[in-house]
This record gives structure tokens, C-alpha cells and sequence, in this order.
């Protein structure tokens, strides 16, 4: 006779109940303060040398967000063996069997290899199906990502609700994982709703001069189908100067006639200046200088708003991973605008001239590409200092991102166009990432515009920044953190602030620039229960009277 056994597995998994913040994907990393919720043992033997750090966990009604810290830099589209694991209906039967769990969303962060296994059956997805954004696109040792709780593979939807877990995973022999324990990381779903970032298709401030930056895909703007959707969001947007990538076989008369009839204006009340390949700028103001901006293909302009003069410099550097030639244009714009400044380039700007950089810069590379760009070779290329990043919120979006392809599903969707801009000489009261996709219903038609548009046009949103008119005081950028040290919670809050050091002041401004609070004095809390719930940002004055800026929500 053979006694029978029986055999009791016990998986031991961390277990973390939090109360979820609004998370947006913004690269700033500051709402993640108080959401981690496992710490990974250092030098855990990782036979690639990769080490994961702190792992936190968010939610809200329609997203699941994930952050984690790396102990090296690394690329998160391409070139890692990172696998996300996903117990989306906590059933161990269900799914891949992975390290104690069962995995229904198994995800190849770097490799577009992702799968959803629903009612027994695996369905292969990509990004744009699971609604994964990943953040940022350069390299980095921490990243933000969101995916969907509604999920769907062929026929099946399953939404993510209840207790979850969650592993990632450097697969590779002898990877790294997180948890370490088999049955990986538990959370449970709050019952939070989203509190979207607020933003206007509307100027602040009726004088405030509007620039737009859009690549319209390899002259898109004249194709029926993509001309339609491009004219609906200018004659919705209306901006003053526009900046197109990728027209490679119009002129800049056939662009601005097309423009022209968007804007219900003639078109000789309307200037455009091309620069070979593809650049073309479009400008309800005068064009008093063009030239490439040493010879990179990327186009220096001029214009004169009948106040004073602005330096736009609009690019398109080269593709995905050709750093070696991002760099060399970086490089090369960089000296154009220190040449413009001395009087030796073949533009010149008198002193304090704003300077606005914008356009698809692909920064899907190395991180330092978009820094040297802020900061600059031989000083800074702001009049004081470097250069700020507008980084501006996607519509009806809890993220940033740029690029949102689809039909053509190798990348995620990701920030690669940019705004930088002289800070120190002309303040942003506005910006945003145009994405008709996530508009609601009565917005789109209060301003003529289709669900569609900008999925339709091409595959870059186009990006928006308003300015004001008026030049501001130059500052010293010195003053202020090159990057957000200082933690503070919770986020969003209806009352109070705290900080994990002690502030010396702090001023706090609405999306129109107005100071909406102020407080000086030294503390570790403040109270915002005044506030009108919205978003805010807010120049933090620290102990070494250095100033940092974050963001804040409202309830």
C-alpha cells in the first residue's frame, strides 16, 4: 500500500495596502513619495550587474500605475530584458505560471513582446491595446508606466479591480527580480477616481503669442484625409507661429496657403520661411532672418512680434538610435545659439531676445542629449543660465506624451517632442499636448473637431506653448535645483503639505501664472485648504536658498 502525501506550497509575498494618489507621468517622480511599497535587497546577485531599487504601486479608477528605481541608467523601449508580471484576478491557475503567481498580463518591456492571457487563451498586444505608457523615453535608473484596468484580447475584456500582484523581473540567467520571495508583490486596488491635469485650448491671456510645434509625417498636410484633421486642429487652436517637421516635397508657399485657409486668413497676411529638408515655420509675424543652424538641417528663424524679436530654432534630429548624430546636432545648435548671441552667426539677437527651441528631437537615447540642450557647451544658452523644459500634459491624459502611433505598434507612446525656452526672459502661461483621442464628446464639437483628428493626421500630437508678450525680469537659474530633491505628501491633498525638510518659503501659482499662495517662513507643512482644486505649481525655497519647483493637486 502507498500512503498518500500531500503537499502544502506556501508562497510568501509582500503585501501592501496604501491609499493610491494621483499619479501622472510627467518624469518629475515627485508623486511618488509615499507610494512605494517594496525595496528590493541590494546587490542581490544580478548576474547583468542590474539591480532593482524601490518598486511603488498606484491607482486610480482608470489606471494602474507602477514606478521603480534601477541602480545604473538604462533604455526602457529597447536593449533590456525587463519583464513586467501582472496578476490581474489573483488566481494562481489562471495565466503564466510565474514565480508564484499567475501572470494574465506578461509584459517585455523592451522587446514588444507582450501578452494577455484571457479565458485559457493567449492573446498577443501591444501597447496602444493595454494603454501602457512608459516614462521617460531616454535613459534613466527610475521610470513611470500606467496601463489600463480595462483590458481587452480578441473578444475578452477583463478589468483589473480588487487585490492584484505584481513582479518585474530582469530576465536574463541570474536576472534580478522583485519581490525576491515567490508570490510577488500584493496590492489592492483604492477606489480613487482620476484627477486629469486641467488645461485650456484657450490663451490665458488674450495678447499671449501661441506657438505650435507638429510633425505632420512625410507631407501629410497634403493628403485628403490627414489636411482635413491638420486644419481642424489650426482653425480650433489658432495659433501665431507654427513650426512643421517632415514637409520634405512642399514649398513653404503651398504650406502657407494651406495654413491660410485654416486660419480664414489671406495668405499674404501670413509669412513662411523653409529650411532644407523638411523644416518650415509659418508666422502670422514677420520673418526678418532665416538660416540652418549650422548646416544641421534644423532651421533658424527671426520673427518680430512688433514689440521685440524672437529666435525660434525648430528641429528634427535624426531617428531612434542614431545618438552619435543627435548629439552631433545638439552640438551644433548649441554653437549656433552661443554664435547668434556674439554676432557671429549668420542670424544675430540682441541681448535678452527669447529663445524657444521646439520641435521632434527623438530623444529616445541617452539622457544627456536633452540636458546638454538645457544646459549648454560653454555656458548656459538661457541669458543667465540654461534653458527650461516645458514638459506639457497631454489632453485628457493622466501623462506626457508626444508620439502615438497605433497602427505602427514597435514603440509605446512617448515623449519626443520638445519646448525648451528661455525662462528667464519669457514666462509660459500655457501649454499642452493636443490628443483628440482623449477629449470628451461636447469639447471636441465646441471646437469642430473629430474624435479622431490627430490619430488621423499623423503620428506626433501637435504641441502647443503660449507665452506672454510681455519680457519678465531676468533671473539667475542658478538659483533653482537642476533636479526635485526635496519629498513632500500627500499629492494630491485637500489640506495639508508635509516635507521631509524643512522649506524657508513657498510660492504656490495657478495654470495662468497667477500666485495663488505664498508663505514665508520656515516649515515642514502648509496648509492648502484654500486652494481651488486644480493643479499647481510651486517654487519651493529650501535651506540653502536654492529654489526647486513641483507640482501640486488640489482635491
Amino acid at each position: 500500500m502507498v500512503d498518500k502525501i500531500s503537499f502544502v506550497v506556501i508562497f510568501v509575498f509582500v503585501c501592501t495596502i496604501l491609499d493610491a494618489q494621483q499619479i501622472i507621468l510627467d518624469e518629475k517622480f515627485s508623486d511618488w513619495t509615499n507610494q512605494i511599497v517594496y525595496t528590493d535587497p541590494l546587490n542581490d546577485g544580478s548576474s547583468s550587474g542590474l539591480d532593482f531599487e524601490n518598486i511603488g504601486i498606484s491607482n486610480d479608477d482608470r489606471n494602474l500605475y507602477i514606478y521603480f528605481e534601477l541602480n545604473k541608467e538604462i533604455s526602457l523601449q529597447e536593449d533590456n530584458n525587463l519583464y513586467l508580471y501582472i496578476d490581474i484576478d489573483n488566481n494562481i491557475n489562471t495565466g503564466q505560471f510565474t514565480r508564484g503567481i499567475g501572470a494574465d498580463l506578461a509584459y517585455a518591456l523592451g522587446q514588444n513582446q507582450r501578452s494577455l492571457f484571457l479565458n485559457n487563451f493567449e492573446w498577443f498586444v501591444n501597447a496602444f491595446d493595454i494603454g501602457y505608457v512608459g516614462c521617460p523615453t531616454v535613459t534613466s535608473d527610475r521610470f513611470e508606466l500606467k496601463i489600463s484596468r480595462t483590458l481587452t484580447g480578441g473578444n475578452n475584456t477583463v478589468q483589473m479591480s480588487g487585490n492584484i500582484k505584481v513582479i518585474i523581473e530582469d530576465n536574463i540567467g541570474g536576472g534580478d527580480v522583485a519581490p525576491d520571495n515567490s508570490g510577488g508583490i500584493s496590492y489592492t486596488m483604492s477606489d480613487a477616481s482620476i484627477a486629469l491635469p486641467s488645461y485650456s485650448l484657450e490663451r490665458q491671456n488674450a495678447d499671449d503669442i501661441r506657438f505650435l510645434s507638429w510633425n505632420v509625417l512625410r507631407d501629410n498636410y497634403f493628403e485628403t484625409g490627414p489636411r482635413e484633421a491638420i486644419n481642424r486642429v489650426l482653425t480650433a487652436v489658432n495659433p501665431d507661429v507654427i513650426a512643421f517637421q517632415e514637409i520634405y516635397d512642399h514649398s513653404a508657399t503651398q504650406t502657407k496657403n494651406q495654413v491660410a485657409v485654416a486660419l480664414n486668413t489671406p495668405s499674404a497676411d501670413l509669412y513662411a520661411e523653409k529650411i532644407f529638408p523638411d523644416i518650415i515655420l509659418v508666422s502670422k509675424f514677420p520673418i526678418i532672418d532665416v538660416a540652418s543652424a549650422n548646416g544641421t538641417g534644423n532651421g533658424a528663424f527671426k520673427i518680430n512680434d512688433g514689440t521685440r524679436d524672437w529666435l525660434i530654432i525648430s528641429v528634427h534630429l535624426p531617428c531612434c538610435d542614431n545618438d552619435t548624430g543627435r548629439e552631433e546636432e545638439v552640438e551644433r545648435i548649441l554653437s549656433f545659439i552661443e554664435d547668434a548671441k556674439n554676432g557671429s552667426a549668420a542670424i544675430t539677437i540682441e541681448d535678452n531676445t527669447p529663445i524657444l527651441i521646439m520641435g521632434d528631437t527623438n530623444f529616445v537615447g541617452f539622457a544627456d542629449q536633452p540636458i546638454t540642450l538645457q544646459q549648454g557647451l560653454n555656458e548656459g544658452p538661457d541669458w543667465g543660465g540654461e534653458m527650461e523644459d516645458l514638459i506639457p500634459y497631454t489632453t485628457g491624459e493622466p501623462a506626457t506624451f508626444t508620439w502615438y502611433d497605433p497602427f505602427g505598434n514597435f514603440f509605446s507612446p512617448g515623449r519626443l517632442d520638445y519646448v525648451i525656452y528661455s525662462g528667464s526672459v519669457v514666462r509660459a502661461n500655457n501649454s499642452l499636448v493636443l490628443f483628440t483621442e482623449s477629449m470628451e464628446p461636447d469639447e471636441l464639437n465646441s471646437y469642430g473637431l473629430l474624435k479622431d483628428d490627430t490619430t488621423v493626421a499623423a503620428d506626433h500630437l501637435p504641441v502647443i506653448a503660449d507665452f506672454d508678450k510681455e519680457q519678465i525680469s531676468s533671473v539667475n537659474n542658478a538659483d533653482y535645483k537642476d533636479n526635485t530633491t526635496i519629498g513632500y505628501y500627500p499629492n494630491p491633498s485637500s489640506d495639508m503639505i508635509y516635507f521631509d525638510q524643512p522649506i524657508k518659503s513657498i510660492q504656490i501659482y495657478n495654470l495662468s501664472g497667477s500666485l495663488a499662495f505664498s508663505h514665508i517662513g520656515q516649515t515642514e507643512q502648509v496648509n492648502i485648504f484654500q486652494l481651488q482644486s486644480g493643479f499647481y505649481t510651486a517654487t519651493v525655497t529650501i535651506s540653502d536658498n536654492q529654489k526647486q519647483v513641483i507640482k501640486l493637486v488640489k482635491n
